[in-house]
């Protein structure tokens, strides 16, 4: 009888060999890591300060790809081998997580008035850390701010644990 759990033995397998494979199709040293911009699309989540926040991680050397104007080979080419993937919740961050370097980590932007942890599943099936950062209702819309400070804490947590 096949395990019909969504995230089993098959799924992982599944996920390490694509992941092999866009490594070797785009092979890139292991790097600081990409913000992966969200855009406009789908439920709107508006992130308020995202030019503060990419400003402040670019100077950390964090790649920033802007999913929309981007083919999928300049967002592989990008997220190959990134220690980590940060970005606002949403389904722009699967790029990043499938082909993000070993015992990487990802941080993610969650807005304070939607939470899915999605992601959390599928990052401990491939042995990648997992954060997240809650951010901070503006008025009684969707858009939002994050605490940049709160996101570099995180950051640095996560890049100083310890690999398996």
């Amino acid at each position: 009888m096949e395990d019909s759990r969504a995230e089993n033995a098959h799924k992982r397998e599944r996920m390490f060999e694509i992941r092999k494979r866009i490594w070797s199709a785009y092979p890139t040293a292991t790097h600081a890591g990409v913000f992966l911009v969200r855009g406009k699309t789908g439920q709107r989540r508006v992130l308020l300060n995202e030019s503060e926040l990419i400003s402040s991680l670019s100077a950390r050397g964090i790649l920033v790809v802007q999913v929309e104007a981007a083919s999928a080979e300049q967002i592989m080419r990008q997220c190959s081998n990134a220690r980590v993937v940060i970005g606002v919740e949403g389904s722009q961050l699967n790029h990043g997580l499938i082909s993000i370097a070993d015992q990487g980590s990802m941080l993610v932007i969650q807005p304070p008035r939607r939470f899915n942890c999605h992601h959390k599943e599928l990052c401990d099936i491939l042995g990648v850390r997992y954060g997240f950062v809650v951010g901070e209702s503006v008025d009684k819309s969707a858009d939002f701010s994050v605490d940049t400070d709160r996101v570099h804490r995180l950051l640095d947590r996560l890049m100083s644990l310890p690999t398996a």
